[in-house]
C-alpha cells in the first residue's frame, strides 16, 4: 500500500499587477510624453523634458528597485526583468533627448 499526495499551489497576481506592473507601465508611458513636446526656437521645452525624464527615472528606481513589494528570492524573476526593461526604456528616452539636444546645439 502507498499514499499519494498532490498539492496545488496558486499565487494570486492581483497584488503584483496593482503594485508593480501597472505603475511601471504608466511611468514608461509618461516618459514618452517628452517626445510630444513641441520644439521651440527659445528652447522652452528643455526644462520640461529634462524634469520629466529625471522624474520618471527616479520613479522607476524608487518603485522598481525599492524592494518592498517584491518577493525575496535569490534569483532573477520575470518581474525583475520587467523592472530592468522599464528602467532602460525610461533611461533611453532621457538619453535620447540629451543626445538630440547636444547635436542640435552644435549643428546650428
Amino acid at each position: 500500500s502507498s499514499v499519494h499526495l498532490t498539492f496545488f499551489f496558486e499565487r494570486q497576481t492581483g497584488f503584483f499587477l496593482l503594485q508593480i506592473y501597472t505603475p511601471l507601465t504608466l511611468i514608461v508611458f509618461c516618459s514618452w510624453v517628452s517626445f510630444w513636446l513641441v520644439k521651440t526656437e527659445k528652447g522652452g521645452e528643455v526644462p520640461a523634458r529634462t524634469a520629466l525624464g529625471a522624474t520618471t527615472v527616479l520613479a522607476i528606481v524608487n518603485l522598481g528597485f525599492g524592494g518592498k513589494a517584491k518577493p525575496k528570492v535569490g534569483y532573477a524573476t520575470a518581474m525583475d526583468m520587467y523592472i530592468v526593461l522599464c528602467f532602460f526604456a525610461v533611461f533611453a528616452a532621457l538619453v535620447e533627448f540629451a543626445c538630440i539636444n547636444f547635436v542640435d546645439t552644435f549643428i546650428k
